[in-house]
C-alpha cells in the first residue's frame, strides 16, 4: 500500500468517525439533558484531524 493509499484510508476512516460523532450529537439532543460538550470536542477533535490529514496528503502529492 503507498502512502497516498494510507493517508485515503486514514481520511475515510476519519470521516466515518465525524459521521458517528454526528450522530451522537443528534441523539444526544434528543435528552432531556444533553451533555454536548465531550460530543462537540470529540467532532472539533476528528474535524481538525481530517485537515491535518488533507494538509499531510497535498505535501506528500507535491513532493511525487
Amino acid at each position: 500500500m503507498s502512502l497516498l493509499d494510507t493517508l485515503n484510508y486514514l481520511i475515510q476512516e476519519q470521516e466515518g468517525h465525524l459521521q458517528c460523532c454526528e450522530w451522537d450529537i443528534r441523539e444526544e439532543t434528543n435528552q432531556e439533558n444533553p451533555d454536548l460538550d465531550w460530543y462537540c470536542e470529540q467532532w472539533d477533535l476528528c474535524y481538525e484531524r481530517i485537515n491535518d490529514l488533507h494538509k499531510i496528503k497535498s505535501i506528500v502529492e507535491e513532493q511525487l
